[in-house]
């Protein structure tokens, strides 16, 4: 607990001030008209700078996406060159593959038919009565 100390104060005495009364003279000012503010107007306004918006990101979105692409494409030439002459190499391996083949069956198609008519051949050249 906090113990209260007796304060032994004079009583201060305040002096009267002798000041006239202070006049507010009228002010003369003219009633403030307020526009009608158009709702309208401004939800156009508002209207227009987003789409304004919209449009800009837009162009840049399609800038982004071009330098995308070129960068892609200059990066896929690099390839390219490389991949297209690795493809003409596989075509080229698969064509002799294929052409080996079809050469192949066909001269086994040509012997398998010759042997069918070889030994009439021979059989008739066998009975050929020579004067």
């Amino acid at each position: 607990m906090v113990a209260e100390l007796p304060i032994d104060m004079p009583a201060i005495e305040l002096l009267p001030i002798d000041m006239p009364a202070i006049e507010l003279l009228p002010i003369d000012m003219p009633a403030i008209e307020l526009l009608p503010i158009d709702m309208l107007a401004i939800d156009a306004i508002l209207e227009a700078n987003v789409l304004l918006a919209l449009d800009i990101a837009s162009i840049l979105i399609e800038a982004m996406l071009d330098a995308t692409v070129f960068d892609a494409l200059d990066i896929a030439s690099m390839f390219i060159d490389d991949i297209l002459e690795a493809i003409a190499l596989v075509a080229l391996d698969i064509a002799s593959m294929l052409i080996e083949a079809m050469l192949d069956a066909t001269v086994f198609d040509a012997l398998d038919i010759a042997s069918i008519f070889i030994p009439l051949l021979l059989i008739d050249m066998l009975f050929i009565v020579r004067p």
